[in-house]
């Protein structure tokens, strides 16, 4: 199972994704580590038994280093190898200063059972974000399960009388925790592969939905975006204004100051328009110069003074292109409120006639949909 899961683990290596290096590395060393297990009676025991456990608590460790990585924490790495020491001083004495095998079973599983339960408490607290709960969860609960059957194997090495031969552990109750065991890094390995692939979903997704340029969504993300919000507004009674921004002359700024300066503009104008928002509110980019702004529980009156403010912070603002020349632009603006069982569209096509009244109405202004154009200066382009 280990060695298949590595292949699995390899197509997924490239993806960059956090932890998969460590789960990969932990892998590698459970199967050298097993297949020594294997050969215990045909190698020396400082392979079979000393170098077995040894590697076997370094895969754990490398384990519990990749969740934490993966979910954006810094592995404590001086407990971890705090434990792997202690675990395999613990080996080493009972091996040749006492040949007692069910403490070494102890020392071994109580160790493994700590990095379960190490993992289920760190994905318990600690969620990436943007991706779905069932994987983190399914994780947190297989290593709680397989946390709880190391802790056994603990507690039934401690009931076994004869404490050099290895008959001792051919019981049923014996051969089972030892297959369960043998079975918690490929079970685990597999939790990960689910919270990975759930993990490169979302990394498509948001691709699919954000405007590589200025970070802002795409136009398929504000309409998905908006089909969310509009229905919540539905459901709640609240009011959703809708902003459709339109950077005034944009052709001549490209003319001008080149395509690298138009794209300067855009990038800076989404970071500039960001810093005015809420939190809750949506930025996406409907393509070309064009923007859409979805403002959640803000009605025509209180979007129209957010849209002045944007406006005149763009007008104040000056963008250094790559060439070093500043060039200063405007926006127009139409504010659109959403009524009752209008759809997205519907509401694009309101907001853009308070566009078209803006930039027809001089540029560098403000429109809503049933509101006459607020004055401001002609646009600045130096």
């Amino acid at each position: 199972m280990c060695v298949t899961l590595l292949f699995a683990l390899a197509t997924v290596l490239r993806s960059g994704m956090p932890g998969v290096r460590e789960w990969l590395a932990a892998n590698v060393m459970m199967v050298v580590a097993l297949s020594l297990v294997l050969l215990r009676g045909t190698i020396p025991a400082a392979l079979s038994v000393v170098a077995a456990n040894a590697l076997m608590s370094i895969a754990a460790s490398a384990f519990y280093a990749g969740c934490a990585r993966f979910v954006g924490r810094r592995p404590c790495w001086p407990a971890l190898v705090a434990g792997v020491i202690a675990t395999n001083a613990c080996v080493v004495y009972w091996q040749y200063a006492a040949n007692d095998i069910p403490m070494r079973v102890l020392a071994a599983s109580a160790f493994a059972s700590a990095i379960c339960f190490a993992v289920a408490a760190l994905l318990t607290r600690h969620a990436p974000p943007g991706q779905a709960a069932y994987p983190r969860w399914l994780m947190v609960g297989m290593a709680v399960i397989f946390g709880a059957s190391q802790a056994a194997r603990s507690v039934h090495a401690m009931t076994l009388a004869d404490m050099s031969n290895p008959l001792t552990f051919t019981s049923p109750v014996s051969v089972l925790l030892i297959v369960v065991s043998a079975a918690t890094m490929p079970m685990l390995t597999i939790a990960a592969l689910v919270m990975v692939h759930d993990a490169l979903l979302c990394r498509a997704r948001d691709a699919a939905h954000r405007d590589f340029l200025t970070s802002a969504l795409s136009r398929m993300g504000i309409e998905a975006a908006a089909t969310t919000l509009l229905a919540d507004a539905k459901g709640n009674g609240s009011p959703l204004s809708l902003l459709l921004l339109d950077l005034d002359r944009f052709k001549s700024i490209n003319d001008v100051f080149g395509h690298a300066g138009g794209d300067t503009v855009l990038r800076e104008f989404a970071a500039l328009a960001l810093g005015q928002l809420r939190r809750t509110d949506v930025l996406g980019r409907m393509g070309g110069e064009e923007f859409a702004i979805l403002l959640p529980q803000t009605g025509e009156a209180d979007a129209i003074r957010l849209a002045e403010r944007l406006r005149a912070a763009l007008a104040a603002h000056a963008v250094t292109t790559p060439d070093g020349r500043v060039c200063r632009c405007t926006v127009s603006i139409g504010v659109a409120e959403s009524q009752p069982d209008e759809t997205f569209a519907q509401v694009c096509i309101r907001g853009d006639r308070a566009l078209y009244r803006a930039k027809h109405g001089g540029r560098n202004r403000v429109c809503a949909d049933a509101t006459e154009a607020s004055s401001a200066g002609e646009p600045i382009l130096d």
